[in-house]
């Protein structure tokens, strides 16, 4: 049970849940495409085209997510539900002087990474994720490179601010690394059968090229092993 407000314990929900998922989609992209060079050709070998969308459309969910929980408490007229707007709540909470400073440290931190103009994370939603930016995409500008290092320490922040506020008001912090235990092991099986499918199939054209038997007697043994379980998968 918290002992958070009502009115922020809703939005810190909502945000805490936002965060999970968040460092879930990272964890898996790190597996897949951040783990090693091998790895790489693993998923080049195995369907690189699918495989590039897989990775562009995992990038931008996790840089939109980011850019989202750095936006301002309010756009216009109308409320967002973001770090600031969390913070926003919390000074209305009369919270300790001390408590309130290291939140407003922190998105002074998390603004130099997101927020800026010239943050690499900004100008990639501005010309790239928001807005189909002319220049951009004929190539005649360029957004600068988002590196791993960037969003890793992007989710410190975002982590730090959050665990402040659960710290103030329930003596505890969330476990956002569990989501390792479960993308850890899709990740795995996913690269297990990608490697027993790649085996199979040179398996399968080394028969084919050299005894036509040896190719039908293959088919043979899988349909044994495997049934038609997945046939028309």
């Amino acid at each position: 049970m918290s002992n958070m407000p009502n009115e922020i314990q809703e939005i810190f929900d909502k945000l805490d849940n936002e965060i999970v998922w968040l460092c879930a989609t990272w964890a898996v992209y790190k597996d897949l495409f951040a783990h090693s060079d091998k790895r790489i050709d693993l998923l080049r070998e195995s369907g690189e085209h699918f495989f590039y969308i897989i990775r562009g459309a995992l990038l931008n969910n996790v840089i939109g997510v980011l850019n989202n929980l750095a936006d301002p408490a309010k756009s216009g007229k109308y409320e967002n539900c973001s770090l600031k707007q969390l913070q926003s709540l919390t000074d209305e909470q009369n919270i300790p002087q001390d408590v309130s400073r290291k939140l407003q440290d922190i998105i002074n931190q998390l603004d130099d990474k997101c927020v800026e103009k010239s943050s690499p994370l900004r100008m990639f939603r501005d010309k790239s994720l928001n807005h189909f930016d002319l220049e951009t995409a004929l190539d005649k500008s360029s957004t600068p490179m988002i590196t791993h290092e960037t969003v890793e320490k992007c989710l410190i922040i975002i982590k730090d601010f959050m665990n402040t506020i659960k710290s103030y008001y329930d003596q505890s912090e969330s476990a956002y690394e569990l989501h390792k235990s479960f993308t850890f092991d899709g990740s795995n099986r996913l690269i297990s059968v990608l490697k027993d499918g790649i085996r199979y199939s040179k398996i399968r054209d080394q028969c084919n090229k050299t005894d036509i038997s040896n190719h039908a007697l293959m088919d043979h043994l899988v349909d044994d092993l495997f049934g038609n379980e997945f046939k028309d998968a």
